[in-house]
């Protein structure tokens, strides 16, 4: 199968920054009565209020590498250094120079600060997340742990490797990717955490070190994903047509009020994240990035036929409409894991005449 709208992964890229524009509420920079008090200063508070997930040690104890990513409100470092007997690889997520500390609060589930109050955010399939600190030029930063990359990347290099004949994964392998995100939003969603901007560029890539020195993504069997980008959800709202059609419709119409989002709008874009694993397209990519009528109107994308029919009708009810018609995370892991079940029943059973020849 041929994506009709497949790009190259350069105009994939640059379509990906077009988006990210759009991605979430602009923070207010520092006013002068915040200046006063420095990051720093902030951080002792909210270490009274939160706990041990904020610390200045990491920061102290953390030197800066080189840049890797960078984004509106943020840039990423790679880093050297650790915690008493913490030593891996991480990476900072440094917020750029005018964001005060006190703002970016107001960025933070609850959630996720109420889920740590002895330190660090580690979920089964969720980023891990070590620390809130403050590094050494006074800006606020998040310490996180490094992975190979996003998913969208990995199926960017299979689409180009394939010259985007064919989806990037089998099925049995998009089933399981779509398993462990599920997974993934049960956990935050059990914490009181929305995510609201789900897509495969916030899904990262864990490699499994132990199947092979070094790792490749390009093997399922060697890596794992975990939903990423949750961390400052609180003032996001989404990305293009990811957005479910309630969200659509409050951005057409101004309306950012916080009760549109809810848990049924992650899984809407959920099901717009499983059409992008399952035929490497980018959801409505033929249409302008702000053309939502045809959302509005029930269009939605493109399945592949053959498919599963139980997928098939899951993700349906995924991207459906009427927000009350989506099932939770738990209905869509159950799901999920029945279907996967069924396909590994399938594949070893072995087939009549394969029973023939071999008596």
């Amino acid at each position: 199968m041929q994506c009709a709208n497949c790009v190259s992964v350069e105009d994939h890229q640059h379509h990906v920054n077009h988006l990210q524009s759009l991605e979430s509420l602009e923070l207010e920079d520092a006013s002068d009565s915040e200046i006063e008090e420095t990051n720093r200063e902030i951080l002792e508070r909210i270490k009274k209020q939160w706990g041990g997930f904020f610390s200045e040690k990491w920061g102290d104890n953390l030197v800066l590498g080189p840049k890797i990513a960078e984004g509106g409100q943020a840039e990423i470092f790679e880093v050297e250094g650790g915690v008493d007997v913490i030593r891996m690889e991480f990476v900072v997520k440094a917020f750029k120079k005018g964001y005060s500390l006190r703002s970016l609060e107001t960025q933070w589930p609850h959630g996720m600060l109420q889920s740590t109050p002895e330190g660090h955010l580690s979920l089964v399939n969720s980023s891990i997340i070590f620390a809130g600190t403050v590094v050494e030029d006074d800006r606020f930063a998040f310490v996180m742990y490094k992975y190979w990359g996003d998913l969208r990347k990995l199926i960017d290099i299979k689409m180009e490797q394939r010259s985007n004949q064919g989806p990037p994964f089998q099925e049995w392998q998009a089933i399981s990717i779509m398993l462990q995100i599920a997974n993934g939003m049960e956990q935050l969603h059990r914490k009181g955490i929305l995510h609201k901007d789900l897509k495969t560029s916030n899904v990262l890539i864990k490699l499994d070190v132990k199947k092979r020195n070094p790792p490749d993504p390009r093997h399922a069997s060697e890596f794992s994903c975990v939903v990423a980008d949750y961390e400052c959800s609180v003032g996001v709202m989404g990305t293009g047509f990811w957005r479910a059609p309630e969200v659509l419709v409050a951005v057409m119409d101004g309306n950012l009020d916080p009760s549109v989002f809810t848990e049924e709008v992650d899984v809407y874009s959920f099901a717009m994240t499983c059409y992008e694993i399952l035929t490497g397209c980018i959801p409505f990519e033929d249409l302008h990035d702000s053309y939502y009528d045809a959302v509005l109107n029930g269009r939605r994308p493109e399945l592949p036929h053959p498919m599963n029919s139980r997928l098939t009708e899951l993700l349906c009810r995924c991207w459906h409409s009427n927000p009350l018609e989506r099932p939770s995370f738990e209905e869509i892991r159950i799901a999920l894991e029945t279907i996967q079940r069924s396909c590994i029943v399938i594949s070893e059973t072995p087939s009549p005449n394969a029973s023939h020849r071999s008596s």
